[in-house]
Formats: structure tokens, sequence, C-alpha cells
């Protein structure tokens, strides 16, 4: 049996896109024989060294970008990574439809791949189809974990839970996941986590409110617990369109969740407003009487500060992506500031995937090569205890058999089996921990197997054509209807901007080295 301190010791780093999107400007060199293999990816989302980290026993190995080229270099091929960042994926799916840049591998939520699988560049469509024969560590039909003797296996692949769940998705929103328009044909899954409340039942100002601790934690169970007044301005939510509306829709909706038995019927709900839902105004339009009623109970928005933010006290709850709940529960533990949990409510979540295309054109050899090379289990892993995401790839090592010898006074038997059984297959997989830890980082990187069961893990598409009404939506949420005396104030000072406008313009000649850009928030995880 792993440890659950094993687990545990994996430190994670949250996803932050930050950089501009770069241009690719490398090409394959015939003289020197050097292979450029060109990859567009999210900032602080690939193995890193860490030199302070490798001095305490952390990680000694080299970036994973390095351990790639060393490892091609053995194989008697010199590949060389241009390996360039986004910021947000809309930035980044606007650069790409231009068509004037191209990668040959690209890393994007699911989402984001439905709206690049229906996208035509030059009369090309802009991703391709994988030769799945050719990534051998990520696609095993034959799949089966770990034997008898060994405990678990370093060879078997993706999960068949994760590929299931990309099977049933269609490549491009709004059709039918039928083969050769599956996200599974066009995708190599990366990470992959839920959404749900991360919140800290000690906060001081829910105790001055006479809320105890098992109080909140049962209330926190539900995603109706954001809009009770009793909560008022201890909440962050995401500023997150997609996030933010799919809260706001299981609240709206939750009786017909509740009500809905099969997986199918759960994701047609929990995909209204989308492509494929027929009152797509009518549903847009009652979420977002929600959301304006949720926004007044909230304390803010927030993207990438409310993980930090719940560590020092500023605020008690924040909806949490899986890794930064994780990121915030090792901050808090490590700096003794606030012991923090995680719920996915009852009525079920988001469950999201971050996933590798490949661009048409692409160097097809070498990028099945570091596809291949990112889904060893080895290398998943460092990728994993890195970022604080959850890898797809099941030899992760992390986990082993539990069988009859299991004892309740080894503390609370934690079941994985969903993750790793392919379907029919009844072996047990899992992990005992105290269960003062129930609810802490297990759960928030492997959700509790009864919410799969359930069908409680669902899937929200791309909006396809019905994006710009949500997107409308959302702003019109963020930015709810203005006082007379703030539309009066806006209007004295665009008329002074009118007549400054001359002068404005000389001064921002004298001073434009004193200016900063200023980066927009992302709409998108």
């Amino acid at each position: 049996m792993v440890s659950f301190n094993k687990l545990i010791s994996l430190i994670p780093i949250t996803i932050i896109a930050i950089p501009a999107l770069a241009s690719c400007g490398g090409n394959n060199n015939p003289q020197d024989g050097t292979i450029y293999l060109k990859v567009l990816n999210s900032e602080d989302y690939i193995y890193k060294y860490d030199e302070e980290d490798a001095k305490k026993g952390g990680n000694p190995n080299p970036d994973m970008i390095v351990q790639f080229e060393q490892y091609m270099e053995k194989k008697g091929q010199k590949v060389r990574v241009i390996y360039d960042t986004f910021d947000t994926m809309e930035n980044m799916y606007n650069t790409l439809k231009t068509g004037k840049t191209k990668y040959d591998l690209i890393c994007a939520s699911e989402y984001m791949i439905q709206k690049l699988a229906k996208e035509v560049v030059n009369d090309k469509p802009l991703i391709q189809k994988l030769n799945k024969e050719s990534i051998p560590n990520y696609f095993n039909d034959n799949y089966k974990f770990g034997s008898e003797d060994e405990g678990f296996d370093y060879s078997y692949g993706c999960s068949p839970f994760i590929r299931n769940k990309l099977k049933s998705m269609p490549a491009v929103a709004g059709t039918e996941a039928i083969e050769g328009n599956r996200m599974d044909d066009y995708v190599v899954c990366y990470m992959w986590g839920t959404l749900g409340i991360l919140y800290n039942p000690e906060y001081d100002l829910l105790k001055s409110r006479g809320l105890t601790p098992d109080q909140i934690a049962n209330d926190m169970t539900d995603w109706d617990s954001l809009w009770d007044s009793k909560y008022k301005k201890a909440i962050a939510i995401k500023d997150s369109m997609r996030d933010t509306y799919c809260i706001g829709l299981m609240h709206k909706y939750k009786d017909l969740l509740n009500q809905a038995k099969t997986i199918e019927e759960k994701n047609t709900i929990f995909n209204y407003g989308g492509e494929a839902d027929p009152d797509y105004k009518k549903h847009i339009n009652e979420v977002k009487d929600e959301l304006l009623t949720l926004r007044k109970n909230v304390f803010g928005f927030e993207v990438d500060s409310g993980k930090q933010d719940i560590v020092t006290g500023k605020i008690g709850i924040d909806t949490a992506w899986s890794g930064d709940a994780v990121y915030s529960m090792d901050q808090g533990d490590e700096e003794k500031s606030a012991r923090l949990y995680y719920s996915i409510p009852t009525e079920g979540t988001n469950l999201w995937f971050d996933c590798w295309a490949m661009q048409t054109g692409a160097n097809v050899e070498v990028a099945n090569e570091f596809l291949n090379f990112i889904s060893d289990p080895i290398n998943a892993n460092q990728n994993m205890g890195y970022i604080g995401y959850t890898s797809p790839i099941a030899g992760i090592g992390t986990f082993a058999y539990f069988d009859e010898t299991y004892s309740e006074d080894e503390g609370e038997l934690y079941d994985v089996s969903y993750f790793y059984n392919a379907d029919g297959e009844e072996e047990k997989h899992g992990f005992i921990i105290p269960e003062s830890e129930i609810h802490r980082q297990i759960s928030a990187q492997f959700p509790l197997a009864e919410l799969e069961k359930n069908n409680k893990l669902m899937i929200m598409q791309d909006y396809g054509t019905h994006n710009d009404d949500i997107l409308t939506m959302w702003e019109q949420v963020k930015h709810e209807s203005l006082p007379i005396w703030a539309v009066i104030l806006i209007s004295v000072e665009a008329a002074l901007v009118a007549a400054g406008i001359t002068w404005v313009v000389v001064i921002k000649v004298k001073d434009k080295n004193r200016r900063k850009l200023r980066k927009s928030n992302s709409i998108a995880k």
C-alpha cells in the first residue's frame, strides 16, 4: 500500500498563464540534422528544475523539455524544442486561426480543442487526428493495470476512466460523438481536474456569526450555500465565464439534475445555453438572474489571487480548481495559517481536461515521440508533482492494490478503483489515509468514487455559436447597471477626456517609457 504522505509530497504549483503568445521562428536544419519541435502551452505547466528544491531532496532532473531532447539524442536524433506560452486561451485561439503562426503541438482545455477542431485555416483543418499506435504510453486498448506479483506496472497507459470520458465527448461541440468525431481521436490528455469549493471552517468572520466548523463543512456540500446570506462577503468566485456560469446553472437547475438518472441526461442539463440547446436564450437569462443575485453575496471575483487570499485570511470561501485547492491547502499547512478543505457539492461539478492536440502539417513523427515521452508514468509523475493537477496516466505509481487485509484501525479507505479499472473489471485500488485528511489534498486530486458512480462528474462543452450570448450575459453580471450618479460622473469624465485629447497625446509621447502593459483577466481556466 502506498502511503498518504507519498502523494502529498508532490508539491503542487498552480496553472498560471502569463506571457504573451510568441511566434515560432525555427525550422528544421538539414545542414546539422537538427529537428525543431514547436510546442505551445500555458506557462508553468510543465516540470522545470528547481535548484533550491533539489538541494532539499526534491527532483534533481533537468527541465522536462531538456529531458526529452536528451532522450531523442540517445535515439540518434538531434531535436530542439521551441517552447512558447500564451496568456489566455482566447488569445491563443484568435492567433492560431489567422494561420500566421504554426505549432506542432498545442495544449488547451477540452472546450478550446472543440473550437480548434472545427476551424479551417488555408483550406485545411486547424488540427488533425492522432495516430494512436504511435503513442503506446498513452493509447492502450488492451489496458490492464498491475499484476499480483508486481502490485502495479509502469506501462499501461491512460486511465480507462479518462479515455471513456473523452470518447463520450464529440470533437466538435453540438455534434454526435461517433467514431472519427470523438475527442479521444484528437487528443492526448495531459491533466484533469474538477471545480469545487475551498473553505476554511475556522474563518474568523464566520465564527463571529456563530457558525460552527461542522455547520460550515455541511453547508459546503451544496452549491446553494454560496447564495446563503450568512456567508455574505466571505466568498470569492472565479472571474471565469465558464466556471461561474456552470455554478449558476447547477444552482438554478438543481432539482432537474437530481432527478436525472443517467450521465447523458445530466450532461444535457449541464450544457443548457450551449450549441445543442433549443431554449438557450431562456436558460442563459435564467442563469444570469441567479448570478446577479450571487454577485451581491460575494466579496469579489478572482482568477488567481483567491488561492493565496484564503491562506492569508482575506476570504474564507473560494470557488477553486482542484489543483489550486491543493496548492492552497499545502500553503496553509506549511505556514500554519489555515487548515483548508475542498468539497465537490452533492449536485456535482464540471470535470475538465487539458489536452495536447496536433496542428495540421506538424512533424508527426517527432510530435508523437514527445506525446509518448510525457505519457511515460515516470515523466507524468514529474509533471504532476510540479503542476499540482492530476495526470491521467494510470501507471503514475501513486497507488497500489488494497485487499481483504485492510483494517479500519489503519485509517479511512479511499477508493479510486474507478480511475484504474477498465470496463467490467472489479479490481480494488486505493490507499488508506487518516480520517482527518478526507476532503483535503487527496479528495481534490482524485474525486470520491461515489461522485463518478452517481454520475456527478459532468462535462461542459464549448458553447459554439452561443458563445457571444453567454459572454454578453457574463459581462452584464460582472458590470451590473450603474447608479445614476455614476452614469453622470462617467459622462462628465468623457467630456473632459474629449476636450483634453490633444494634451493627452502630447503627454503620452513624452512619457511613453513610463507606460505599463496591463494584461486583461482570462475568462477561461
